[in-house]
């Protein structure tokens, strides 16, 4: 993943969320371990402690968060993803994502995203950053069929994020994209939300993604991208850069496969 943002152009914003929940059975550990690990944090590479190193730079970057562009929003360069992982009710395991989220204060971790599909997700998210909200920004998605469910839904997110702002709504898989995109314009003329977005797990949705990023309509986009998969290069990206849009990452460890 490292290497992959080397190659991009400055302009082109890549957040890579952490989906660490789909390793079955580990999924909390695995979360715990990712947001505590030095990929969240900013070490530089040898040839830049050289070069900082006589400003006495280098040593005061290190262990912090590299923070990028989206759209108008200023973010950590890695979020935390919560499909599966935040989809819990007891007690117990509620208290683990808030010490989660305690562990993503720590390291300056501050998108957190989540979807209706991802089921108790954004109830969690906002029972455990309740106090805290101002230190986040909130990523969530719409994703059902028709205005009027549309527009319910949002108001649902809301509540449940325990918040009067969103600073990023996507809306998720394509799905009925053209009556959401409506819906999701007003909302940003309202100062409800943020920045806008349109999301898809699958390479195939490409061309209608692209159609969109060219219509100016979108500040960002989520779709998958790691070593194994990266389609995105070929078109996607070097029109997101064109664009101004910000990219965020889903997959980037590719499922759980390159965190083994």
């Amino acid at each position: 993943m490292h290497q992959i943002q080397r190659r991009l152009h400055a302009d082109v914003i890549v957040v890579p969320i952490m989906e660490s929940a789909t390793l079955d059975g580990v999924g909390p550990r695995v979360a715990e371990a990712a947001i505590g690990s030095t990929p969240l944090t900013y070490f530089p590479t040898p040839y830049e402690e050289m070069r900082l190193k006589p400003y006495g730079i280098a040593d005061s970057r290190r262990n912090r968060m590299e923070f990028r562009k989206l759209g108008r929003l200023q973010v950590a360069a890695i979020g935390l993803g919560t499909a599966r992982t935040f989809d819990v009710a007891s007690t117990h395991d509620i208290a683990v994502r808030r010490q989660i989220i305690d562990q993503c204060l720590t390291h300056q971790v501050t998108l957190i995203d989540s979807s209706p599909m991802y089921g108790r997700s954004e109830d969690v998210i906002g029972r455990t950053t309740e106090g805290r909200r101002e230190h986040f920004q909130l990523a969530t998605k719409v994703w059902c069929q028709g205005q009027a469910q549309g527009e319910a839904q949002i108001a649902q997110s809301f509540r449940r994020l325990k918040t009067t702002y969103i600073d990023v709504l996507q809306i998720h898989n394509l799905l009925d994209w053209r009556t959401h995109l409506v819906t999701l314009e007003r909302l940003r003329d309202q100062g409800s939300i943020g920045v806008i977005g349109i999301t898809h797990y699958s390479t195939s949705a490409y061309p209608t993604m692209l159609e969109i990023m060219r219509s100016g309509r979108i500040d960002t986009i989520q779709i998958p991208y790691h070593v194994g998969e990266r389609s995105c290069e070929a078109k996607v990206l070097p029109v997101a850069e064109e664009r101004g849009i910000g990219v965020i990452v889903m997959e980037p460890l590719a499922k759980g496969r390159y965190a083994k």
